[in-house]
C-alpha cells in the first residue's frame, strides 16, 4: 500500500501486541528498554511480512511513528509490571454463545446475547484487597477518548458503549 489508513494502522498495531504478549520470553521482562526492544522487534517482523522489505515512504514513516508509540508504551508497561500487574489474557473473546443481557426498552424487557473481544486482561495480587483484575483496550490512534467523556451525566447515559460492554463481559 501507499500508506496505512487508520483502520489498517490499528489492525496492524493490534496484531503486534498479542504476538508480544503470547511470547513466554517477553512475560518476564521488567525494564522499559528491554520491553521496547522486544515489542519493536516483533513489529518490524510483522511489518516485513505485511508490507515487504522495502515499503513505500509513507508506510515507513507510519512504522516509525508506531515505533515511537511502542517505546512510550514500553515505559508504561514496565511501570505496570513493577506494580505487580501480569497479563493473563490477550484478545479474550466472550463465549461463542455470548453473555446473556436483559435491558428495558420503552418499558419492555429485551434479552440478547452480548459478544465481544477484549484486548487484554491483567491480574495482580495485593495484600489489602486480594486479587485485582483490569481490562485494557489498546488505542492506536493519536487521540483516545477519556472514559469520563464517554459518559454524559445529564441525562445519565453512555455515549460510547465500549466501557459498559467490557464491564459486562468481564463480569
Amino acid at each position: 500500500p501507499h500508506e496505512m489508513d487508520a483502520l489498517v494502522f490499528g489492525v496492524f498495531t493490534h496484531a503486534v501486541l498479542p504476538e508480544f504478549h503470547n511470547d513466554p520470553a517477553c512475560a518476564e521482562l521488567r525494564d522499559g528498554d528491554a520491553l521496547a526492544g522486544a515489542v519493536i522487534k516483533r513489529m518490524r517482523g510483522a511489518a516485513e511480512r505485511q508490507f515487504g522489505r522495502r515499503p513505500l515512504a509513507a508506510v515507513r514513516l507510519q512504522l516509525a511513528q508506531l515505533e515511537g508509540r511502542l517505546r512510550a508504551w514500553a515505559g508504561v508497561e514496565a511501570a505496570s509490571r513493577r506494580e505487580g500487574w501480569r497479563t493473563i489474557h490477550v484478545e479474550w473473546a466472550a463465549p461463542e454463545a455470548g453473555v446473556p443481557v436483559t435491558v428495558a426498552v420503552d418499558g419492555v424487557q429485551v434479552s440478547f446475547a452480548l459478544g465481544g473481544r477484549m484486548d487484554r486482561v491483567d491480574r495482580r495480587e495485593t495484600p489489602a484487597d486480594g486479587v485485582e483484575l483490569r481490562v485494557l483496550d489498546y488505542k492506536a490512534g493519536e487521540k483516545a477518548k477519556e472514559p469520563a467523556k464517554a459518559f454524559k451525566a445529564k441525562p445519565p447515559r453512555w455515549e460510547d458503549l465500549q466501557l459498559p460492554i467490557y464491564r459486562r463481559l468481564a463480569a
